[in-house]
């Protein structure tokens, strides 16, 4: 798969909050891998994890629009050793 476009995606994290609030665990097991999972228990704020995966997602989707029918569970957004993210498609 190439990347054709740029994606950016801005998201507020209170809306994130609100939709984990209304419902909680099923609304993260829909957007998070199991291996993102893994690392959101390791984090702090888990909410601002949530939504940096949201969001890092949502400019996946947009810069690779038409090319595949990706889901939210197609993409992980992971972390290396030293904190550097990287993708895994």
């Amino acid at each position: 798969m190439s990347i054709v476009g740029v994606g950016v995606d801005i998201i507020n994290v209170q809306k994130i909050d609100g939709a984990v609030k209304r419902h909680g665990v099923k609304f993260t097991k829909k957007i998070l891998t199991s291996e993102e999972i893994s690392q959101l228990g390791q984090r702090g704020n888990k909410i601002q994890f949530i939504a940096s995966r949201f969001s890092a997602k949502e400019a996946i989707y947009k810069a690779t629009t038409n090319l595949a029918k990706l889901k939210w569970k197609d993409i992980s957004i992971l972390n290396k050793m030293d904190g550097s993210p990287y993708i895994k498609i």
